[in-house]
């Protein structure tokens, strides 16, 4: 069997720009892989690059991968945007790179088409009510009852993975006429071709958002199609459009972060986000109170999981301590303490991290970013969170009593 490569990555794109030393995207790996965080924000947390770069690098990696540009024009392009703070279309223009066209490669209609389940003047009637409705052409096709939903996400699956390296329009063509005839994943029709996916222990934003009831399975592939033409973040578009609203997104992010690390189960993650969109509340305070739906779990804001994330405590030490702690009723702290799974001087940092989050002066992610930092430098408290923007006046750190 083939396995397909993944092409291009956001790190290739900002070293070849030299905007960060292949040290330093070293480095921000290692702290991504110890603290959870995506490396792109750990270069940002660390000063190495902007926000704004970041976002441009991810539009660019796109049109990479697209074939639309080349990894130097890309590199060249990043390189204005840092340097002169605009957006990467005018940053384009600057360096001459910007396609004389706007380049409309691999898009629905032509792989349903080429897949025999469309035929031409179906194709053009839809287009023409896709125009007149401003609705995307997949959604008009299972509106008109022409393809079924199942064959329209599979399609546009197909599109993501062929953006990204991992098939070609054959291999594409050949696997969603296999899913209108079979009527099973899309997956499962290219493992059964020989192609192996680069895959990856994450759950999709869009699932989280369903299971949640945030968004409709109709409305997540609108939005999915619209982010592949547009060029777009699918989180962009759902906001766009109004499917639902940056706070939504924030806490979705944050939550999908949690189930990916483990520290949530997808269904408490669709319970607290639904908490925050019904409540108003924010995600700190969302999480503890779905903790019932699975005791098994870590809850991402407390102080156990925090110490697991930020790899101070080990999750086996951690669960050892949350055990004992509930069947003796005795702070969880001071469990960890008696079985010296920690030292006591960073025990308090961790708590103090704990006390900004419920204070709402430092989010989960900033905690974990510092207490890694504390931990890895030497570095004291004051001074991390001095150095990265974040001392805010706040109350004297006093003792956390937690309980399993």
């Amino acid at each position: 069997m083939k396995t397909i490569g993944c092409n291009i990555q956001i790190g290739d794109i900002l070293t070849s720009a030299k905007l960060v030393a292949v040290a330093d995207l070293t480095n921000a790996s290692q702290v991504a892989t110890r603290t959870g965080l995506p490396a792109e924000r750990v270069l940002v947390m660390l000063g190495l690059v902007t926000a704004e770069t970041v976002e441009a690098a991810v539009r660019a990696q796109l049109l990479v991968r697209s074939r639309v540009l080349t990894l130097e024009a890309a590199a060249k392009a990043i390189a204005v945007v840092a340097s002169y703070r605009v957006d990467l279309d005018r940053a384009l223009e600057h360096t001459g790179c910007a396609p004389a066209k706007k380049v409309e490669v691999n898009q629905i209609g032509e792989l349903l088409v080429l897949s025999g389940l469309l035929n031409k003047d179906q194709l053009t009637e839809a287009l023409k009510t896709s125009q007149h409705l401003n609705l995307p052409l997949g959604r008009i096709l299972v509106l008109k009852n022409v393809l079924t939903e199942q064959v329209v996400e599979a399609a546009l699956n197909t599109l993501v993975m062929i953006r990204d390296g991992q098939i070609n329009r054959n291999q594409a063509v050949v696997a969603i006429k296999a899913v209108a005839k079979l009527g099973v994943s899309i997956e499962n029709c290219l493992n059964s071709i020989g192609v192996v996916l680069c895959t990856s222990e994450t759950v999709l934003i869009g699932e989280l958002l369903i299971l949640a009831e945030l968004v409709n399975k109709g409305d997540l592939l609108t939005a999915l199609e619209l982010s592949l033409t547009q060029e777009q973040q699918i989180g962009q578009v759902l906001i766009q459009f109004g499917f639902i609203d940056e706070q939504s997104l924030e806490a979705a992010l944050e939550l999908q972060q949690m189930v990916n690390n483990q520290s949530l189960s997808l269904e408490q993650a669709a319970e607290a986000l639904k908490k925050v969109v019904n409540d108003g509340t924010d995600v700190v305070f969302s999480v503890p109170a779905v903790s019932h739906l699975n005791i098994n779990r870590l809850q991402a804001v407390d102080l156990a999981t925090l110490l697991h994330r930020s790899g101070l405590v080990t999750q086996e030490n951690t669960e050892k301590a949350l055990a004992v702690s509930y069947a003796s009723k005795l702070p969880f702290n001071d469990m960890l303490l008696k079985y010296n799974m920690i030292e006591d001087s960073a025990l308090q940092i961790a708590i103090r991290c704990h006390l900004l989050i419920a204070e709402g002066n430092l989010t989960v992610e900033q905690a974990i970013f510092t207490l890694h930092q504390c931990h890895w430098t030497g570095a004291s408290l004051i001074d991390v969170l001095s150095q990265m923007g974040w001392m805010r006046e706040t109350a004297q750190p006093i003792p956390i009593l937690l309980a399993a």
